[in-house]
Parts: structure tokens; sequence; C-alpha cells
């Protein structure tokens, strides 16, 4: 019997009587004793032998592994759902595991010294049983094809042969194949046995020969000798085979492929060897092996390739059959085994539509890869999640996948868009593919639209488009950012009406004097000096009506002069000309005196205010009437108080030296003198009196303009943001729609 083995567990070594087991194959640690000898053997669950002893250690099965799943268990009980039973089992191919050791010839850096080294037949290297690990030992003297063990070797090069050592051997660990022969044999048969090839150390090259040449080999195997079991081998070089831990063949030496074989005997637990010793097979010798018929055994072969430039191995087994447990599933236990499709129980093994036939197959059903029922598809399989353009591919429940065309829009797949039967009908539908068309809201102007700047800017106050993708100006609708639109056929721009761009056209209120306006700063409130509504002319100086809030003192309308004199005239800025008799000396009219009373006497003015009458007695010193002073040589001099008149320098209506003015009123009104002849508050002081609406002083500008500026007339200077159009600076709008932050029109979108 061939112990089978799953090729990720090894046998590995093997100790004393007991064996090891590395990966998750676990044996009882009772030991069978055999009734006819004083020895043990081991019997483990996995070994496909199922002993009197294994039962009574607790195994109901032993299929020869220890792979759940299958029937019988990895501790070797019959599993669910299955029943096991003994058989005879031959499998085709037989599969044994094989362990190799690479290593590197002698003159190699960490080279052994028995690899490529030696050459020549050698027997009797080995002792003729294994050692407690299992493995070869060398004899005690000296052999001319082996660095021995001796005691005065310091390293025991041979002891590693078979042993794991990574300063001289790299282990690979895999499986050998054998065919069954006709005539019921297993044999392995390589004749070019290169396996670790480009593998462990590296090739190595001779000659033109390059093979991995350097390796030992092992292989082990478990079988119940019954007799007339047979192992043939041929092969080179060493090969050493034990059973039951005792040497049975020896092919020792580096030598070409060797020939040797063992027949165990049918009885007596002997085995008939022919190898190097006993040359013709017919006169076999025989071997004492100390096997008794319905006991386990191992066998092991170990074999090594030392030297170029041939490697052959042939390894034959006869009549190693044997009984083990096979097992079977149980159809109709309701319970689902790995060789089972289904099993819903005898009674609901009924074979309809998604349930289970009474033999544990399968019937119709979705997977099946048939349409039937209600299914929408079955391709049997059925994963698909996307079918593409079109219901092509089938999804989980045997429903049609997602489709291009199923009006369902898969972005997950890429769709943009899906219209189902309306895919592809051109603009505004999605396309046959399932993206976004031509359509309004693309960004791109086409099939008639007027404009399209993209569905996020369409309808918006930046944006010349509505979300229909036509113009919004001219279609007579007040959208975001128009002045007026009152349709394509009426924005004329003639006055009153609305321009083509939706801007207003010429109207009242738009700063410019037009289509008949008398009046128009596009305020147009009324306040003084400025614009009435219905552009009219609001209150201002020249209009014959005093405002005297504004400071008028008079207003003679289109009479008023720029240069008046003489009574009962106007400046243009509605204030009093000045005249003759009004007590204040007018320099600029030639007045020299002016006292108010100007009757030509002495001490008092001309009629026409030309000059003064000299007053006889003045100057002095002695006040005498008319006079009001007399400082005589002092008089009119910056330090004197009295005039060169004789009368009181302030107010005498004329600015004498060490004045700032004198009126001859001197009341103190806004823009005339105090009683003590200084200025009173006027336009230009740097402080705001009077009606004054601002004064910056020097910094007052005729033709001042801007925010937080002042006229020389002390008035707010016009600034874009005042709501009145200056079309004087450049002002096209102040405020309203359309009028940017400059105030100029900023073009209708």
């Amino acid at each position: 019997f061939l112990r089978a083995f799953t090729a990720h567990c090894w046998i590995s070594e093997v100790q004393s009587r007991a064996r090891i087991w590395p990966c998750s194959l676990k044996p009882f640690t009772l030991e069978a004793k055999n009734p006819l000898r004083n020895d043990y053997w081991p019997t483990a669950c996995g070994d496909g032998l199922l002993l009197p002893i294994d039962i009574a250690n607790g195994q109901e099965c032993d299929d020869g592994n220890t792979v759940a799943g299958d029937g019988c268990s990895a501790t070797c009980k019959v599993e669910r759902g299955y029943a096991c039973t003994g058989k005879v089992v031959s499998p085709d191919p037989l599969t044994l595991p094989v362990t190799f050791r690479d290593f590197k010839a002698y003159n190699e850096t960490n080279g052994h010294p028995d690899f490529q080294q030696y050459n020549g037949e050698e027997t009797g290297i080995v002792k003729s049983m294994l050692g407690t690990n299992g493995k070869p030992v060398h004899v005690d003297g000296q052999k001319d094809r082996t660095t021995n063990n001796d005691p005065g070797v310091t390293f025991d090069y041979f002891g590693i042969w078979y042993k794991d050592d990574p300063a001289y051997n790299k282990t690979y660990k895999t499986t050998l194949t054998f065919n069954k022969l006709m005539t019921g044999e297993y044999r392995y048969d390589n004749s070019s046995f290169f396996l670790l090839d480009g593998k462990g150390w590296g090739n190595y090259s001779y000659n033109n020969f390059v093979h991995n040449f350097h390796f030992t080999s092992e292989v082990r195997y478990w079988f119940e000798y019954k007799g007339n079991e047979q192992l043939d081998f041929t092969g080179d070089d060493d090969v050493w085979v034990f059973i039951n831990k005792k040497l049975a063949v020896d092919l020792g030496g580096v030598h070409g492929a060797k020939n040797a074989s063992v027949k165990l005997d049918a009885t007596n637990g002997t085995g008939r060897v022919c190898d190097l010793i006993t040359t013709d097979c017919n006169a076999r010798r025989t071997v004492d092996l100390g096997l008794t018929i319905g006991s386990v055994y191992e066998i092991v072969v170990f074999q090594a390739e030392r030297r170029t430039t041939q490697s052959n191995y042939r390894l034959t087994l006869s009549n190693f059959n044997a009984t083990r447990s096979e097992c079977l599933p149980v159809c109709g236990d309701a319970f689902v085994t790995s060789n089972e499709q289904c099993d819903l129980g005898t009674a609901k093994n009924t074979g309809t539509y998604g349930t289970c036939n009474a033999n544990c197959t399968l019937p119709l059903r979705c997977g099946d890869g048939m349409k039937t029922n209600t299914e929408e598809c079955d391709d049997g399989v059925n994963l698909s999640a996307y079918s593409g353009t079109g219901p092509t591919k089938c999804g989980p429940g045997c429903k049609l996948a997602a489709s291009c065309g199923d009006s369902m829009v898969d972005s997950a797949y890429g769709e943009g868009c899906d219209q189902g039967s309306n895919n592809g009908k051109g603009y505004g539908f999605c396309t046959a593919t399932c993206q976004l068309g031509a359509r309004c809201g693309d960004a791109v102007v086409s099939d008639g639209e007027q404009c399209d700047d993209g569905a996020a800017k369409n309808g918006t106050t930046n944006s010349a488009c509505m979300t229909t993708c036509k113009l919004k100006c001219g279609n007579a609708m007040s959208d975001a950012g128009e002045e007026c639109d009152e349709g394509t056929a009426n924005n004329t721009g003639s006055y009153g009406k609305c321009k083509a761009d939706c801007h207003l056209g010429p109207r009242c209120g738009d700063g410019i004097p037009n289509g008949g306006e008398a009046c128009d700063d596009g305020k147009n409130d009324g306040t003084y000096g400025t614009c009435a509504p219905g552009c009219m002319f609001g209150p201002r100086c020249g209009d014959k009506a005093v405002q005297s809030t504004a400071g008028e003192t008079c207003d003679l309308g289109d009479q008023n002069m720029s240069l008046a004199y003489g009574k009962n005239q106007c400046t243009t800025r509605c204030r009093t000309a000045p005249f003759c008799g009004d007590k204040t000396v007018d320099v600029d009219h030639a007045e020299k005196c002016d006292d108010g009373k100007n009757d030509g006497q002495p001490g008092s003015c001309k009629v026409d205010c030309s000059d003064a009458v000299p007053l006889p007695s003045c100057g002095d010193g002695t006040v005498q009437p008319p006079e009001q002073c007399d400082q005589g040589n002092k008089n009119g001099t910056a330090a004197a108080t009295c005039d060169t008149r004789c009368r009181n320098k302030c107010g005498n209506g004329f600015k004498d030296p060490g004045e700032q003015c004198d009126d001859g009123k001197n009341d103190g009104s806004y823009g005339t003198c105090k009683a003590d002849c200084t200025l009173a508050g006027y336009c230009g002081d740097g402080q705001k009196s009077g009606t004054e609406t601002c004064d910056l002083g020097t910094a007052n500008a005729a033709s001042a303009y801007g925010a937080n500026k002042c006229t020389t007339s002390c008035a707010a200077a016009p600034y874009c943001g005042d709501g009145r159009i200056q079309t004087s600076f450049g002002e096209e709008c102040d405020g309203g729609v359309g009028c940017g932050t400059t105030c100029k029109i900023v073009p209708v979108l």
C-alpha cells in the first residue's frame, strides 16, 4: 500500500517509533503492538489504513489523507452527509511527495566536498539501520568516495546529505507522479532527472552541459505488508532503499544508471534483493527485514546526484494496493456534500424549478444557462452588472443587467442620460450610447438656438441667454440685467423707448436734456440749483423768485448780471448789487468814499461816491463836529482808529490799513464783516457756515469732482453715486439697472 499525501503536508522526520507531523496532520498518541513480535509500529489517521487498532483508537474511516470535506474528516471521522465503506483503491496516477536538497560543487564557495569531487562505485558507505532521526548513518570507518564522520573530522559532511543545513543546502519539496501500467504496477521514469534546474543554488556548467547536477532526493511511503510486494529501481548516483529502517538496496558511490530490486516474501518477512552485490536477479540474496503480515512499515528511497553529466531515476512499485475507506455522499439526507449539487431531503427533492432532483442534481433553475419559467435571461453565470447598449447580458436572479436603453441612468457605468426608446432621436435627446446629445444647455449653439452659455449660466445675470437658449434682450420681458425690453420691434431707441441693447433710450432722467426737456440731471428731485420732476428747472438763482433759505437776496431772472452795479440791480449769484450809498466803498466800481450820506458836505462824500469832501479841521488832533475822531497825523495809519476823514476806521465802508474787511455795516452776517472789521464766515475759510454744504478752504476747486470734494462756491462736488448724471465728467449713468460702479453703462447680457 502506498500512502497518499497532500502536496502541502509532509512527513519530514522519523524519530524512534513515533512519526513527526509538521502540518495539520495529528496522529494518535497510542502505538499498536505487534502480537507476534516484541516491537511497535506507528499507525495514524491519514495513512490510508483502517486497522483494528485504529478503530479501537476512535477512527471511523481513513481515506489516505487528512483533508476535510471529502467524506472522511481530518480526524478520520465520517463527515455529515456521507457513508464510508472499505474498498481496494488503485489511484491513477499515483502522486508521492519527494524532498530535494540542493548542494554546490566542492570547488564552489560553500561547496560540499562530496559533490563533483569523487567518482566510482562504492558499497558499504551507510550502516544497515537508519539513525534515530530516520536518516542514513555513515559507517564508522573511512570510505574513499565520501567525507565521513570519523572522530577526527570536525564536521559531519555526510550527515547533511538528507538534513536541512542553510549553509550548504537548500530544500525544495514537490511530488513525483507515478503512471499506472497495464500490469497494474506504478512507475516513475525520468532519464533526465534534473527537477532542480534553475532552482536552489542554480545550474552548474560542465563541457557544454548546463544543469543543476548536485542534489539528494528522499521519497518515503507506508504500506501494509501482505507479501509479494516488489520495488524496482534504476538510478544514479548513490541509491539506498530502507524497509522497516533496514538497508535493503545499496547502490552506493558515483556511477551511471544501475538497477536494483526488492521483492518481499509472501510469508516470512524477508526481502529478496538484487543489487550490486547480486547482479544476477535470478539468484537474489535474502535480507531479513523483520516484517509481519498485516503490519505497517515505511519504505524510504534515498538518492544522490553527485557528479556530471547524467541523472536517471526510475522507480517501479508492484502489489502495494490496500483497502482504504471510500466515502460517498448520501443523497436525500438534506445535507449538501461537496459531491452533490443540491439536497433538500428526499421529500423535497422533487425536481421542480429551483428545487433539487431525486439524485441530488440540479433541475431547471436560475443559473442553468437556459431561459425558463419567469426568467428574463439565463447565461449560466448571471453575474453581469451592466450590458452596455441593449439588454444583452444577464445579472443576478436571472434578471437582465442594467443597460443603455432601459430608461435608468446608470451613472456608475458612464451613462449621462437614458431616455429608453427615445435615445438617439436627435436634438434634445440622449445619444444611442446614453450620452447627453446636442441640447439647450450644452454650451454649443446648434439646431436653431440663438445662444447657449451652458446650463449653469443660461438665465443668470451673467448670461445674454435665457434657459430656453433664446436671447434675453428682445423678448419683451424684463430679464435680470436689463433696463428695459419692449421686444425687438419696439426697441428703437427713440425718446422714451428702449434701445436695441435693452438699455433705456433718451428720456427724462438720463441726465441729458433732450426731447424738449428744460433740465435733466438724472435725479430731478427739485433741490435748489438742480432739476425738478418732469425735467423742469428747479428752484435756482435766475427764476425771479428769491430763495432766502438758499442765501438769495434778490433775483431779477434773466436781468441778473455777473458785474451788476447800482440800486435795484442783482448779480448772477442772486446777491444785491453794490451801489453808491450802500456805505461800502466799492473800489471795483471806482468808488473812493461812501458813507451812506454822500451829501457833498465837508467830512462827507461826494454824491457820486467819487471822492471824499475834505473837512478843514480834520488832522489837528482835536475832535470837532462833525468829526467822529481826530488823532492828528496818525489818522489813517495802521496804528490809528481814525481814518483820514476823521471818521472811525472800522465802519467807514473802506478797508483801511490793519483791517481785514469793512463793508460799512459790519453786522457779522455770512460773507460780510464783523463789528471789529474782521471777516465773518465765508466760502473758502475752511469752516462750513451759512448755506455752505462744504468748505475745504484752499482745497475748494472750481471744477471739483468726486466724493468728499468741494467747489469754490462751497457746494458738494458732484461724484459717481450722487444720483445725478454728470455728463461733463464722463458719467453715462448714476445708479439703476445696467449702471456700473464707475457710472458707465454696462452692456446688458
